[in-house]
């Protein structure tokens, strides 16, 4: 049987349902999607670069800067330049986003569980596992073309 016009539509209505979720909290919390996934990047990744962030969330580095900056202003978040790069900038959440990052994680987390409810353990290491080197190919074909 062939899945991959299901795995499309699952990871079609997987992002619309968290697209919907992010814009439903950012709008509860005075904030724009995009600010809002910025602070859940850094939040859950060990990553902390505005280049990654834009990289793993596949948004464009415009619209990760306009959410830094912002974020910066709200006071949501502080930058310290690295040592080896004064160019690379290191992000951290600030005491003041904690509010609104409890609620965010909170709804985050229920919506991951309603997607992966009767899906094993051992499913969902298969899974990432796949999701891993699918987000590869999507990097490496985003350079080569």
């Amino acid at each position: 049987m062939d899945y991959t016009m299901e795995l499309i539509c699952s990871a079609w209505g997987i992002a619309k349902k968290y697209k919907q979720m992010l814009v439903e909290i950012a709008d509860e919390c005075s904030l724009s999607a995009a600010e809002l996934s910025v602070l859940l990047f850094l939040e859950n990744e060990c990553k902390d670069t505005a280049r990654e962030i834009a990289e793993a969330r596949h948004m464009s580095k415009a619209s990760v800067s306009k959410a830094v900056d912002s974020l910066y202003q709200k006071e949501y978040i502080s930058g310290k330049a690295d040592p080896a790069d004064r160019r690379i900038v290191h992000l951290s959440i600030e005491k003041k986003a904690d509010e609104v990052l409890c609620v965010a994680c909170q709804r985050q987390n229920e919506l991951l569980e309603c997607i992966f409810q009767s899906i094993s353990q051992e499913e969902m290491e298969i899974l990432g596992q796949i999701a891993q080197k699918i987000n590869r190919n999507l990097c490496s074909k985003g350079r080569n073309s």
